[in-house]
């Protein structure tokens, strides 16, 4: 590449790949000389390059090799994840490794590829990682056939929360930040909550709800006689299902009068038939109605 050097093993950096004719004279003392030539191949080298996705703490962070071979095949990679903290696992030699940083900030990442030749050439990037978010929800329970209502507890001192992902345990998903949800039968289910960031940073929490089953109300009169003018007692049948109680009743007596008595006594003051309604409530707020028709007979003369 006409340069020249007079030392006895001198070095040389070719700016070019390609084929050279390297010319050694030699002289001695006497002022003789002698000339070899020999053909010195300098190759391209790589190109050393990668890529990196969900730089989070708490999860791995995963680094991708994109590094450009030229003449020869990538045989060797060194990386070094600028965090000596982490000990042993500050270093790797895989193609495509993962490392999970323990606490946000800026990581300085280097990449040596090695190709077959021995030629070398790194990349340096400095990746940024985000705290992950924390996620969370609140669901109150409710009864069967009613619709649960899901609220996005999850924040992100990183970059904002973009994306959700419910799963309610029944097989149904959604990806709302606030679904609803109506469950087909009663019992408890584990809900799943995954939460992602704009920087790919995502957390995940499962919560178990209950949903519950309805009261069965039901109930008896005086043995199905009522008189007017005398009065009629009321029992209630009603029965609680699971672990749940019934602690408030409501009656509609027929004839706009009303009681929230569990067996109350009413006086009708005519005779007829009267629609008699009695709603029962446990301790969850699971409601149960009966309707049944009391016929009032005319009192003795």
């Amino acid at each position: 590449d006409s340069q020249t050097s007079t030392l006895q093993n001198p070095s040389h950096n070719y700016q070019f790949s390609g084929n050279y004719l390297v010319d050694l004279t030699v002289t001695d003392t006497n002022g003789c000389q002698n000339t070899i030539t020999h053909n010195v191949t300098i190759w391209q080298g790589p190109t050393a390059k990668f890529n990196y996705h969900s730089a989070c703490t708490g999860s791995l962070t995963y680094f991708i090799d994109k590094t450009i071979a030229d003449g020869a095949d990538i045989v060797a990679w060194d990386w070094s994840f600028g965090d000596p903290g982490s000990g042993g696992d500050n270093f790797s030699q895989e193609q495509n490794p993962s490392h999970a940083y323990s606490s946000e900030g800026i990581y300085q990442v280097i990449l040596i590829a090695e190709d077959a030749h021995g030629c070398t050439d790194s990349d340096t990037v400095n990746i940024i990682v985000e705290p992950a978010p924390v996620a969370d929800f609140t669901a109150d329970s409710v009864c069967i056939g009613q619709a649960m209502s899901f609220i996005d507890q999850s924040y992100s001192n990183g970059q904002p929360i973009t994306s959700w992902y419910w799963e309610f345990g029944d097989g149904a998903t959604s990806t709302s930040a606030n679904p609803s949800h109506t469950y087909a039968t009663a019992g408890a289910y584990d809900v799943l909550l995954v939460v992602e960031t704009a920087g790919q940073c995502s957390s995940e929490i499962v919560k178990t709800v209950q949903v519950h089953y309805l009261p069965t109300a039901n109930f008896e009169w005086q043995g199905g006689i009522a008189c007017e003018n005398d009065s009629t007692h009321f029992t209630d049948l009603s029965q609680p299902t699971g672990n749940a109680t019934i602690n408030a009743w409501f009656w509609q007596f027929g004839d706009g009068t009303t009681s929230d008595i569990q067996h109350p006594d009413h006086y009708y003051a005519a005779s007829g038939n009267y629609a008699v309604s009695l709603q029962v409530t446990d301790i969850y707020g699971c409601q149960s109605s009966i309707s049944q028709t009391v016929s009032v007979s005319d009192g003795p003369v």
